[in-house]
């Protein structure tokens, strides 16, 4: 045949989705649509002069070969593969293929949906939920969630080390059970503030772990009043007492990719009624052909009249414009994406699924607003590196703690490394070459410089992510303040040097007279005839008993002086 019905022509040339027609033998190009020329680029003179092949990266035409070989005369032929445009650009698309008789020649009918940007999307959704579960899941502190009844319902890894306790084994438990009995009393008031909407960090109370033993834990909360969720973070105090700066709270699980459909289809006439329903659209609404053809459209959709899918079909007639726009339609729970073109016959409809990008949307958005109760709930300096373009991202906590207005000086790992305190930037940068060699967990103490020229002692603890192929791709990482800590340990050891030093002092100062008096004790001892020999018997006794004192003092000092110097 030389042309398409009146249906099928109209489906054809005005359908949104590229379109072709090549010969089987050839596969040369004899019919293309507007869509596939605004698509790829070509103008239609020179898509007639193309074959499938100048379509395909040269790397895939044994691909495209093998396709061939595989196609299915009585089917409908459904893969996907790449395409290239006229300017060289690649991407993926989704081919159905049928076979047809056109101008007496076997020929294939192709439809190409372009799901790029649906690919992309999946990728970023993919990176944001396993950058989520990454800090979670190697986080140091527990992060967990609690329900209005105060019963686990989230709860990280890190309950293990801490606790004893399996997340399993916490999911649905009392949080009070655990609690040290003295401490219930104290802890419930802090909880009635907490959902009264008071921000709790660095609340402390005593937990009872699996072995029964008893630890300490500092806690930051935040409630979520329209989840009805309590967000919490709890440190073993037992080993440091400041509470965590930023840690991600789990996010809720991101739904499942936006599958991919192709796009309904029905036209109307200038009466309303419905001239043309593909199969598409059956599926979709949920309503056979044979219901609808010849109908009018509003009688047997009354329920969307108050809808945008009335007031736009009407506009698009009354002004001869394509419109195009989003709408839910209740009675099938569904969203919908639709791009109406006016004719002079009347309108053609093209329509598709969209629930799950909308579901997918709001799943992001509620991400999102998860991670950042969690930003709010912590202090530390949070930073993520990205060791393929040398980008480091860093939390606000960046400015508040180290004086700093912008990070605008610290966007890089080398610009990073440069504000490390010369004495430890060489030791720093041998230990995180080590583990990018390997894997896992970094763990180093080091000074970092402040905006005002002076240093802060921090703990900086990172988890390195890699690609599939084993190559370093990021670090996520968090700096606890440490300075108080190392100021009093030097006052700790600046104090026990002086009690050394007075000792030392002391014992050779006073032992030196002593030695004195125990000679000249002796010397009167030993005359016959001195009738004080009672009371310098009681002299020299007293002397000998301080000389013993002295002897253990200094022992002593010499044993903590070779303590201390171990």
């Amino acid at each position: 045949m030389n042309h398409f019905h009146d249906g099928s022509s109209l489906f054809f040339h005005e359908n949104p989705q590229p379109m072709w027609i090549f010969q089987t033998d050839t596969l040369r190009i004899v019919e293309v649509n507007n869509a596939a020329i605004i698509q790829y680029g070509y103008s239609r003179a020179e898509f007639m002069e193309l074959t499938i092949k100048n379509l395909r990266p040269e790397e895939d035409l044994q691909l495209l070969t093998d396709c061939i070989k595989k196609y299915k005369p009585c089917e409908k032929n459904v893969w996907e593969t790449r395409h290239k445009d006229k300017a060289g650009k690649v991407f993926f698309v989704k081919v159905y293929a049928s076979p047809l008789e056109y101008n007496g020649v076997s020929c294939w009918l192709t439809t190409v949906q372009n799901i790029q940007e649906t690919l992309d999307f999946k990728q970023e959704i993919a990176e944001k939920a396993y950058k989520l579960q990454q800090v979670l899941d190697n986080s140091l502190d527990v992060i967990c969630a609690f329900d209005k009844e105060g019963c686990f319902v989230e709860c990280s890894k890190a309950s293990i080390q801490i606790w004893g306790y399996t997340p399993e084994e916490l999911l649905g438990q009392q949080s009070l059970d655990f609690v040290y009995e003295e401490d219930r009393s104290l802890t419930l008031k802090a909880g009635k503030f907490i959902t009264g909407g008071e921000n709790v960090t660095n609340f402390q109370n005593r937990y009872i772990k699996k072995d029964g033993t008893l630890i300490s834990i500092l806690w930051s909360a935040r409630w979520d009043s329209e989840k009805e969720i309590m967000f919490c973070i709890a440190k073993d105090a037992t080993e440091k007492v400041q509470a965590e700066n930023k840690i991600k709270d789990q996010a809720d699980r991101v739904n499942d990719i936006l599958e991919r459909i192709t796009d309904s289809f029905f036209a109307v006439d200038t009466d309303w009624k419905v001239t043309y329903w593909n199969q598409e659209a059956e599926k979709l609404l949920q309503r056979p052909r044979a219901e609808i053809l010849n109908q009018n459209l509003w009688e047997v959709y009354q329920d969307a009249i108050p809808l945008k899918f009335y007031s736009e079909y009407h506009r698009a007639l009354r002004e001869q414009v394509a419109v195009h726009f989003e709408e839910y339609f209740d009675p099938l729970q569904i969203w919908l994406e639709v791009t109406a073109y006016p004719s002079l016959g009347g309108l053609s409809v093209f329509f598709k699924d969209i629930t799950e990008k909308i579901n997918i949307q709001k799943a992001i958005r509620e991400s999102k607003e998860r991670y950042d109760i969690i930003a709010k709930a912590t202090n530390d300096i949070i930073w993520d590196w990205n060791l393929v373009t040398d980008e480091a991202i860093w939390n606000d906590a960046f400015k508040a703690i180290l004086g700093y207005k912008t990070t605008k000086g610290c966007t890089s790992g080398s610009s990073w490394i440069e504000h490390v305190h010369p004495d430890d930037r060489q030791r720093v940068k041998e230990s995180i070459s080590k583990v990018l060699k390997k894997s896992g967990k970094w763990e180093e103490e080091y000074r970092f410089r402040c905006a005002d020229g002076t240093y802060k002692y921090f703990l900086d603890r990172a988890f390195l992510m890699k690609d599939n192929n084993g190559k370093p791709v990021r670090m996520i990482g968090s700096m606890q303040d440490i300075s108080q800590l190392k100021i009093k340990q030097k006052e700790i050891e600046e104090r026990n040097q002086r009690i050394l030093e007075i000792a030392h002092s002391n014992s050779h100062l006073v032992r030196k007279p002593l030695a004195n008096i125990l000679g000249v004790t002796q010397l009167l001892a030993e005359k016959e005839d001195n009738e004080h020999n009672e009371l310098l018997q009681l002299l020299k006794e007293s002397a000998l008993e301080l000389d013993f004192i002295l002897k253990e003092v200094a022992e002593k000092t010499l044993e903590r002086d070779y303590q201390s110097s171990e």
